[in-house]
């Protein structure tokens, strides 16, 4: 028997989220609407369910409440944002079986995705990007991770055994995350060592880091990011998507589809991502200056 497919949104409390959640099906709608229609199903974690009344006649959308007091209980103790991402997946995974591919709403479709769910089984799982080799401490968040790591502390386990953390573990962007509902019982294990890691590193990729650690020790993690465009970095766009939606509100969901390249999203993420690269070297040089180092020019 065929497995069921679902694609997961948490989408709530801010109307930009909202609207980056739009965003997203539409372009799943422009890029896969036949096998969007006939294949999927979304399951949407929101606390404004109204705002996707437009989607309803064209999707397969399953809706749950997230409204305050549950995001402060999926927060937990340590009052982490992005723990609730872990806890709406346990919560997905104890209501429907199937292949899940969770996606944070600021992302686009850009190509069919069928072949992610058709990789996706007990031991191959996706996650959106490779950031790198953690102990090759090639941009500052990696190094803080890697200083954490070997700084001593002695994470375990709720059952008491220590975690051990390896020179080849790769950072992973857990922007995208598939995986089978069968293998569902690991997100006790990401919750695990979420919680125990936080309250000594609370850093914004902690939760990032507990999915990379384990689903690259129960498996293989794939790449899914030349199938879906993650613009993290451009939260500006925000008010141009709102203005997107409203010009082109009257419009059928397939037409307004069809329009969403007028924003420009895949080439305003790339062009400032290569801004702050090219920024990032020349601080690199002057930092050389500053200590003594003369740049020789041939």
């Amino acid at each position: 028997m065929e497995s069921k497919k679902y694609i997961v949104f948490q989408a709530y409390n801010s109307i930009d989220i909202i609207n980056e959640c739009k965003l997203a099906l539409l372009s799943l709608i422009k890029v896969d609407y036949q096998f969007a229609q006939k294949e999927i199903e979304i399951i949407i974690f929101t606390d404004q369910k109204e705002e996707f009344n437009i989607f309803e006649e064209a999707l397969t959308i399953h809706f749950h409440l997230l409204d305050q007091e549950k995001v402060k209980e999926f927060r937990g103790d340590i009052d982490f944002v992005h723990r609730v991402k872990i806890k709406v997946l346990q919560e997905v995974a104890r209501r429907y079986a199937g292949l899940f591919l969770y996606c944070d709403t600021d992302v686009l479709f850009q190509f069919t995705i069928n072949e992610l769910f058709d990789k996706i089984n007990d031991s191959n799982f996706y996650m959106h990007l490779n950031e790198g080799l953690i102990s090759k401490r090639s941009n500052p968040i990696l190094k803080k991770t890697d200083d954490f790591l070997r700084s001593g502390h002695q994470l375990k386990t709720s059952e008491g055994k220590k975690y051990f953390f390896s020179n080849s573990l790769i950072m992973y962007n857990a922007g995208v995350l598939g995986f089978p509902s069968n293998k569902a019982y690991l997100l006790n294990d990401v919750l695990d060592l979420t919680d125990s890691m936080y309250p000594l590193f609370p850093k914004h990729i902690v939760e990032q880091f507990a999915f990379s650690y384990v689903l690259q020790t129960n498996g293989t993690v794939w790449e899914a990011n030349e199938q879906i465009f993650h613009y993290w970095n451009l939260k500006e766009i925000r008010p141009y998507i709102q203005s997107f939606l409203d010009k082109n509100k009257d419009l059928s969901i397939t037409m307004m589809a069809q329009k969403i390249t007028e924003l420009k999203i895949v080439q305003q993420s790339d062009l400032k991502a290569s801004f702050y690269s090219q920024n990032g070297l020349i601080r690199a040089i002057k930092r050389l200056f500053k200590k003594g180092f003369e740049l020789n020019v041939p």
